[in-house]
């Protein structure tokens, strides 16, 4: 089976190189790569001109500058591949990563394998790791990990049932709602008419949602074999500074209700603690009157909604929760209670 690997490219120059020879590399050679030049102009463009015209497993699409939303959005109408990947501009995989994913959704008949990644430096220096399932059993010819977190060959988690729709997604399924570190079914995707929003904040979330809407059948991995490259100027480092009109949180939530009508305990609770994470995130950037506005209208727009969680912070429910989120969420659960909003700003704005 052709596996379509997606990667939007906007002014990666310094990474391009790096980036495809972690993917033309892989053990795994029915492969298709979707590079999208989203109007870059640091001669990205050519430089992918280039590759195609040396692997013709390379295919180069290119659009003015919409945004990474957009740019997927044009890699997924043009993926012809049984299976469909994403991939950013700077990061990194081993030269396993497709094989792994592509054996995993062939052995459960999943629509969806979900795996977990390690957060990297530009130097290759792993910062810390998510892993979303426990490995129950370890092959001994293919136990060894790799330098950069490769593939233990493990027994992966699966979720039956929701096909049926007999039951929401554990908890895992909302830890990674990033593309990456994903293998997804092209005719479920399709199915689903799952897109990216093409908004400034939040596409990923708004796709992922519109996959589980679909009920899907989801495999939980144990891999930590993608390498989400932490680089300062990166898109994910900086739109979340400071609270901005152009990159409110709440169009884009609304959106996610639309296509996501079922309220289980889980969803609610993604979407308050994904509510904590912007007033953490981009509170840090925040002026004390801003933040205690933003606090506010969080709390009015769970409310107005039904979404306050009926699950603690501490439910056994969030299988692969950090406790460091646990305790960041029950903060700001007990600050809103207390209606200390006021106090929190004060503490954690600036100015």
């Amino acid at each position: 089976m052709t596996v379509s690997i997606i990667v939007p490219v906007f002014n990666a120059r310094k990474y391009l190189a790096r980036t495809a020879r972690d993917l033309l590399r892989q053990t795994y050679h029915r492969i298709e790569v979707i590079f999208v030049d989203d109007g870059s102009t640091d001669g990205s463009g050519r430089m992918l001109d280039r590759l195609a015209g040396y692997d013709e497993r390379v295919c180069v699409l290119h659009q003015k500058n919409g945004g990474t939303a957009c740019a997927r959005n044009a890699g997924l109408a043009a993926a012809s591949g049984a299976y469909i990947m994403f991939m950013d501009d700077d990061d990194r995989v081993p030269k396993g990563y497709v094989q792994e994913y592509v054996t995993e959704i062939e052995r459960t008949g999943a629509d969806l394998v979900i795996g977990g990644y390690r957060r990297i430096s530009p130097e290759g220096k792993t910062l810390f790791t998510r892993r979303l399932a426990k490995s129950r059993r370890i092959n001994p010819e293919d136990g060894k990990d790799d330098s950069r977190g490769g593939p233990r060959r493990n027994v992966m988690d699966i979720q039956r049932g929701e096909a049926q729709g007999s039951r929401e997604p554990e908890w895992p399924a909302f830890i990674n709602v990033s593309p990456w570190a994903k293998i997804y079914r092209r005719r479920f995707v399709e199915r689903c008419g799952a897109h990216f929003l093409e908004y400034p904040y939040g596409e990923d979330i708004f796709f992922q949602m519109m996959l589980q809407a679909g009920k899907p059948l989801i495999a939980y991995s144990d891999s930590v074999s993608y390498g989400w490259v932490d680089h300062k100027e990166s898109i994910s480092n900086t739109v979340h500074k400071g609270i901005r009109e152009e990159a409110d949180i709440f169009p884009m939530l609304d959106k996610v209700l639309e296509v996501h009508p079922e309220r289980g305990d889980l969803f609610r609770y993604f979407l308050y603690r994904h509510c904590a994470y912007h007033l953490y995130v981009s509170g840090r950037e925040a002026d004390r009157v801003r933040l205690e506005e933003e606090f506010r209208r969080c709390r009015q727009w769970l409310r107005e909604n039904d979404l306050l969680p009926v699950i603690s912070p501490f439910s056994c429910q969030l299988r692969g929760e950090i406790l460091r989120d646990r305790v960041a969420v029950q903060v700001i659960r007990m600050t809103s209670r207390l209606h200390l909003e006021h106090i929190f700003a004060r503490i954690y704005g600036r100015g």
